[in-house]
């Protein structure tokens, strides 16, 4: 691996710990969030399936050229990588005329990834074209501070809500 790439997977590794201290159950849903604009989450971009015109997965912009998403978004259960992937940017739903889709032109999975109970669940994405910052585009701050369990956190995307269906609007 070239040392971008390292140096990213251990960026997010620090990233998701700090998150995971006191995590509770790993099959918890978010529910009841509610609609916002993506200029309140302006790192948050969508892993949209162009076959099918719907999003998949979140993700957050790393840098200009780098996008963090989850492995089991990235590849099939038999470690296949999927096709026909983009990321959508600036974006609050797939149709949103505003946001920007990237050709990704490299996916480096954690070499640990494992479905059976989605052990290292992380993917980097490398894109053909750097994302132009704006008020709807830019790249999360990454904490380095220490976060003890039962610190409170925004959680942002497009999952499935208490209807059980995926949200079309980002929450």
């Amino acid at each position: 691996m070239n040392t971008v790439v390292r140096l990213s997977f251990c960026v997010c590794v620090l990233f998701i710990l700090k998150l995971a201290v006191g995590q509770s159950h790993k099959n918890a849903e978010i529910l009841h969030g509610k609609v916002v604009d993506i200029t309140d989450h302006p790192y948050q971009v969508a892993l949209v399936n162009t076959k099918f015109n719907r999003i998949i997965c979140g993700g957050v912009i790393v840098k200009p050229r780098v996008v963090f998403t989850a492995a089991h978004c990235t590849h099939t259960r038999d470690l296949t990588p999927r096709k026909n992937l983009a990321v959508l940017v600036g974006a609050n739903h797939v149709d949103d005329d505003e946001g920007n889709f990237h050709k990704i032109v490299k996916v480096v999975k954690h070499p640990d990834f494992s479905y059976h109970g989605l052990d290292s669940d992380i993917s980097v994405l490398l894109l053909d074209e750097p994302i132009k910052f704006s008020e709807k585009a830019r790249n999360i701050e990454i904490s380095s501070d220490d976060h003890p369990g039962g610190t409170r956190a925004s959680v942002s995307g497009w999952g499935r809500t208490e209807t059980g269906y995926p949200s079309r609007d980002l929450r």
